[in-house]
């Protein structure tokens, strides 16, 4: 039988793991959020690139949907849809943190997502490549909520209305 000498230092040592395991991934977890930080940023996200996301926003407020064909000859569509891919890919791979995405473009991401189905679903198919686009879609989808607030903007819309 162990003596409580033995006990002690086999509960010392399991106490100090957890510690450790705890203290790890509580610095993994801060430093996630700053990468997310530096990364908007960084992106330029308040220079030339913040007026091009501003003006496919308004766009995607404003206008119809794009016609499939018209969106693949503009540029500054393409470049919105593959920074949000880039940003989609990096919260799913756990590069950034998902929570501080969601607090300061969870709106931009959902209301450029309703305006580009169709483009995606056109996109998937003339590339032959299903997986187009694939985590825009799945964050705006399942992260989002973005069928939750279809239904609210729907709803909105006809009580204003």
């Amino acid at each position: 039988m162990p003596s409580l000498e033995q006990i002690l230092v086999a509960a010392s040592i399991v106490l100090a793991t957890v510690g450790w395991i705890y203290a790890a991934a509580e610095q993994r977890r801060l430093a996630r959020k700053t990468h997310t930080f530096d990364m908007l940023m960084a992106s330029d996200i308040t220079g030339d690139f913040a007026a091009l996301l501003d003006e496919v926003d308004n766009r995607a407020r404003n206008d119809p949907p794009p016609a499939p064909d018209m969106a693949a000859l503009d540029g500054d569509f393409r470049r919105a849809l593959n920074f949000h891919e880039f940003v989609c890919a990096a919260i799913r791979d756990h590069t950034l943190d998902e929570s501080l995405i969601r607090n300061t473009m969870r709106t931009r991401m959902l209301r450029l997502y309703d305006y580009s189905r169709d483009f995606i679903a056109a996109l998937r198919k003339a590339q032959r490549n299903p997986e187009a686009m694939e985590h825009f879609e799945w964050f705006a989808v399942h992260r989002l909520g973005y069928d939750r607030w279809k239904r609210n903007l729907t709803a909105n819309a006809a009580r204003t209305a």
